[in-house]
């Protein structure tokens, strides 16, 4: 590691490097260009759970992903990817968000996949969404993948609690500087 910095990110004096000890730490003062990944958080998870009857956005999977933002201005970029099934017309797929316990919601995106018919097959679902952080703070937010059903029906997240499955359910956030 030669201890240099890519153009753009700056640490004032909050910058150290040993030779000895390949890590870099940015002090409060760092800054980074717009679009700079500054942090990357994932969690992979094995486990099941249905939501049997909830059309309305109150059922979220229970196990999540948690990132406190270095920068109070950054976006956070989520990725979502697991298996899933539904027997309902259609299923919609949604970030929910928890910011600092009490202030808790679904972010805007509408992410909506259809099964026709008798059709009722597992598939692997996949989605992206941009978090905006309208509060703007360094509060600790938590990431869980909420789902509900248009009308009737229901809806499974997750394969299979067996480690040795490889269906899994995997959640990303990566902290963007804007």
């Amino acid at each position: 590691l030669s201890g240099v910095l890519p153009v753009g990110v700056t640490g004032g004096s909050g910058l150290t490097h040993l030779a000895s000890n390949p890590t870099v730490t940015l002090g409060g003062n760092a800054t980074f260009p717009a679009g700079h990944v500054i942090q990357t958080q994932y969690v992979v998870h094995h486990g099941q759970e249905n939501n049997s009857s909830s059309h309305t956005w109150n059922w979220a999977y229970s196990e999540g992903l948690t990132i406190t933002p270095l920068k109070a201005s950054s976006n956070i970029l989520l990725y979502a990817d697991f298996p899933t099934v539904h027997n309902g017309n259609y299923a919609h797929y949604d970030f929910y968000k928890n910011v600092d316990s009490t202030t808790t919601y679904n972010l805007s995106g509408l992410n909506e996949v259809r099964q026709t018919g008798a059709l009722v097959a597992w598939f692997q679902m996949s989605f992206c969404q941009i978090d905006t952080c309208s509060e703007n703070n360094l509060s600790e937010k938590t990431y869980k993948i909420s789902a509900r059903t248009m009308s009737s029906g229901a809806v499974t997240i997750g394969w299979d609690s067996d480690v040795t499955q490889t269906a899994y359910t995997f959640i990303m956030a990566q902290e963007i500087a804007t």
